[in-house]
Order: structure tokens, then C-alpha cells, then sequence
């Protein structure tokens, strides 16, 4: 690939960095529709000028009264990828770093949900970054 038609940011890879599932074996969930809660929250750092870690967690629960305290059913995954650049790192690759990882989570949710002798969790696909861009906009 010339230098000219290589990717502004490479993906490298991802970790598992951390796995939390909190049920207890009684538990079942209401008849019907189960409405779960979702919350991501996402940080980077700058390993290097050209180098860069994204993390991305979600936070599935169920609880009645949709707070997270109060869940009486709570999976937390998070993920960080590992991303260069050609040049010096801008906060606008941040978007495209997310979009490339959110699959990878997407799926981890799936397949620790489907082991869990409960019924699997799929997480819709979604345009996160514009709900970062939303989560973004009320925190100002």
C-alpha cells in the first residue's frame, strides 16, 4: 500500500481488560419484554505522538427502577485497543477508533451472556459515536 492510500489511524488489536457479571441464581426476570439499562463510557490515553489506547465499557443491567445500584443483574466489559497514525494523534480519530472497537464489545456481551445459562444479551449496533457525541453535549 503506497504511503499515500494508507488508513489515518491502524488498528493493532484489542484486550480484555476487565469482565464483571453480578446474578444472583435465584433471580428471573419479569414475563414479557425485558427492558435492560446500557451505559458506555469510553477514555484514551497517548501512548506516543503516533500511538494511542482507546478503552470502551459497557455496563448492561437490570434493575427495577433503572439505576444501576439498585441492578439486580449487572455485566460490565471493558475493552482497550491498541491504535497508531500516520502523523501526530488527533482528538477527531477518536470517532473511527470507537467505531472499529464497538463490534469487538458487541460481541464479548454476546458470548459472556450466552454462557451464562441465562438468555444471551445482544446489543443493538448503534452509532456510537453519536451517542458519545450526545453523552458529550449533556455533560457541558
Amino acid at each position: 500500500m503506497s504511503e499515500n492510500n494508507m488508513a489515518v489511524i491502524q488498528f493493532l488489536g484489542y484486550r480484555l481488560v476487565n469482565i464483571h457479571y453480578n446474578c444472583a441464581p435465584e433471580f428471573e426476570f419479569p414475563e414479557g419484554d425485558v427492558a435492560y439499562n446500557f451505559n458506555f463510557s469510553k477514555s484514551n490515553m497517548l501512548l506516543s505522538s503516533n500511538d494511542f489506547q482507546e478503552n470502551l465499557e459497557v455496563n448492561v443491567f437490570y434493575s427495577q427502577d433503572g439505576d444501576i445500584a439498585n441492578a439486580t443483574y449487572k455485566l460490565t466489559v471493558e475493552i482497550a485497543g491498541r491504535f497508531v497514525c500516520n502523523g501526530e494523534w488527533e482528538a477527531k480519530w477518536e470517532t473511527n477508533a470507537i467505531a472499529i472497537m464497538f463490534p469487538y464489545l458487541r460481541s464479548m456481551v454476546s458470548m459472556i451472556t450466552s454462557s451464562s445459562g441465562r438468555e444471551p444479551i445482544i446489543l443493538p449496533t448503534m452509532n456510537v459515536a453519536k451517542l458519545f457525541e450526545k453523552i458529550d453535549n449533556n455533560d457541558e
